[in-house]
């Protein structure tokens, strides 16, 4: 049986993904969520301990089995950089980046040998593409979020003996 753990599953690209992955007789799938309903786990991406406690459940629901995929698809965007989480961090930055790496290191042990780390992004993490939007006025390319996933599976790839080859999915990074 092949298992998923999935942030962001709810709503969107995310929940159609969700609904057919959970069609398959073969997979398992542990989706986190901030409304969790049904079979979902509590996650609240904004709370650096809802992401402790989420790879905490995870950890104990799994027992001896492993992860084979991990899914980040949840994320926000602020048009400001003036929300703060419980931790103090800024909003978008916490909940695309800080609390999915976290969540990557924590899962990190119990990912399967050849498991992917898959993170989905948009067009909508390029100030350039939003009006009015941007940080210093300094462009940024749209694969950031993707790019800081890259390099955490790089230096973790150093870490751990052996792990999967991250694959990009931005030609120009």
């Amino acid at each position: 049986m092949t298992i998923v753990v999935m942030t962001g599953g709810s709503a969107g690209f995310g929940a159609i993904a969700a609904r057919r992955l959970a069609d398959r007789d073969v997979v398992r799938l542990l989706v986190g969520t901030r409304a969790p309903v049904g079979d979902t786990l509590a996650l609240d991406l904004g709370r650096l301990a809802s992401v402790r406690a989420f790879a905490a459940t995870v950890r104990r629901s799994l027992g001896t089995q492993r992860i084979d995929a991990l899914v980040l698809n949840a994320g926000v965007i602020r048009p400001d950089a003036d929300g703060r989480t419980a931790d103090g961090y800024e909003t978008t930055f916490a909940v695309n980046h800080l609390a999915h790496y976290l969540l990557i290191r924590l899962l990190l042990p119990v990912l399967a040998d050849g498991a992917r780390i898959v993170l989905t992004t948009s067009g909508t993490y390029d100030p350039a593409t939003v009006p009015g939007w941007r940080h210093h006025d300094m462009p940024m390319p749209s694969c950031w979020r993707t790019r800081t996933v890259i390099r955490v599976a790089t230096r973790t790839r150093r870490w751990r003996a052996s792990t999967p080859t991250p694959r990009r999915s931005c030609a120009p990074c």
